[in-house]
């Protein structure tokens, strides 16, 4: 079905543009967020995504590669949802949420397929001998709590 604007249509395109105007949805891991001994689990992401020389531990990304698979798919979604809100049938704010929300369930996938791969046999001595074990005694990346997994979250606010 074709959008048609009938009477003054350039006014309702104005409502519609101020109705995104500042609107944005984001994904990730808020300050709240955080591992048992206070590491935050933005950091613990961060070292996963782009790695930590120091640690011994190359970069094991997730987020960049969900964005790079799933845009199109988003942008699809953003033209869209963009037309349900100009016909009337959702709002600019349900229209980002719904695509942050895909966003998100996106970057959980990316998160569940990575952690397949086991840790190293370095990682998995040091963690026993801080005493600080998976409580699954799992060896795969982020299986262990699955902490970056569940807080994983995300926001729609108006600027």
């Amino acid at each position: 079905m074709k959008t048609r604007f009938i009477g003054n249509g350039n006014r309702l395109l104005n409502l519609f543009i101020r109705d995104f105007d500042g609107l944005s949805g984001k994904v990730g891991w808020f300050e709240s967020a955080k591992y048992p001994k206070g590491t935050p689990v933005a950091l613990v992401a961060a070292h996963h995504e782009f790695g930590s020389a120091k640690a011994g531990r190359p970069p094991k990304s997730f987020f960049r590669p969900a964005v790079a698979e799933n845009q199109k798919t988003w942008e699809s979604l953003s033209r869209r949802f963009s037309k349900e809100v100009l016909e009337g049938g959702l709002t600019a704010h349900q229209a980002m949420s719904r695509i942050s929300l895909t966003a998100l369930a996106d970057v959980k996938t990316a998160i569940t397929e990575l952690g397949n791969y086991a840790e190293s046999d370095r990682v998995v001595k040091r963690r026993r001998r801080r005493k600080d074990p998976p409580p699954n005694e799992s060896t795969a990346i982020l299986r262990d709590t699955m902490r970056l997994f569940t807080t994983l979250t995300q926001v729609t606010e108006k600027k």
